[in-house]
């Protein structure tokens, strides 16, 4: 098949479209667990245009052992070198990465923030790393309570380490990590949408995808055709394609 040189207006959608899909089929996991309700903090807008996608206010974070996780449940709280939190970062909510044995990785809890302080890792009674600076000053974050996600989202194309930030809309309205830190914006988001009603849903991978096609723009449509992702014209003309 001949495909067409791509002309610079395309190549915006392109770099989106080949960001996206860069590993998009990974593993699938499970069901959906029973939905929770976020704790009250302002209204989100339903419209990706309204959403303020400078303020990244979720951390993700990640817990080493079974100790640790233990330990953050039990006493409602995370922590994390301080390096790594902007001192203007005003975080209002975490989540975790968790090994489930059943869906594997992903992130399955939040919790809202009530407090921060910074205190020496020696200070916090879990065991450290060889290569840890007991003076080190971390972010021990108090939280109001874990809660169960109203989803889960699973661990693809990102992975468990250094804190990373998001905002609450993609919280709520993802189900694929990578999502959570690749979406900077109404355009992102629209075409990561658009590209996921071509595929099985995670919670159900058994299922059908939503549509073969779906338009993403007056130009542009992505279409699902024998294993391949389509990114096209809306006459048809192919401009990119992913297996």
């Amino acid at each position: 098949m001949k495909y067409s040189p791509i002309s610079p207006s395309v190549v915006h959608p392109l770099r989106l479209f080949r960001g996206f899909l860069a590993d998009m089929f990974g593993r699938f996991f499970g069901r959906l667990r029973k939905p929770a309700s976020f704790p009250p903090l302002a209204p989100l807008p339903e419209d990706p245009d309204e959403v303020d996608w400078s303020k990244k206010d979720v951390l993700v974070g990640t817990v080493r052992s079974e100790e640790q996780l233990r330990y953050n449940l039990s006493h409602r709280c995370y922590y994390t070198p301080a390096r790594f939190v902007h001192k203007d970062t005003a975080v209002s909510l975490i989540v975790l990465y968790e090994e489930d044995p059943e869906k594997g990785v992903l992130l399955q809890r939040f919790g809202r923030v009530t407090g921060k302080r910074e205190v020496k890792r020696k200070k916090i009674p879990i065991p450290m790393r060889p290569d840890t600076d007991p003076g080190e000053l971390y972010c021990y974050f108090t939280l109001e309570s874990w809660q169960a996600l109203p989803h889960p989202i699973y661990a693809e194309n990102s992975r468990p380490g250094r804190p990373q930030f998001t905002n609450r809309f993609l919280l709520e309205h993802c189900k694929r990590s990578y999502q959570l830190f690749s979406i900077q914006g109404p355009e992102d988001y629209r075409l990561a949408k658009a590209i996921n009603s071509c595929l099985p849903d995670p919670d159900f991978p058994e299922q059908e995808s939503l549509t073969s096609i779906l338009p993403l723009n007056s130009q542009y449509s992505v279409r699902l055709d024998d294993d391949f992702l389509l990114l096209t014209t809306q006459e048809g003309e192919i401009l990119s394609k992913v297996l």
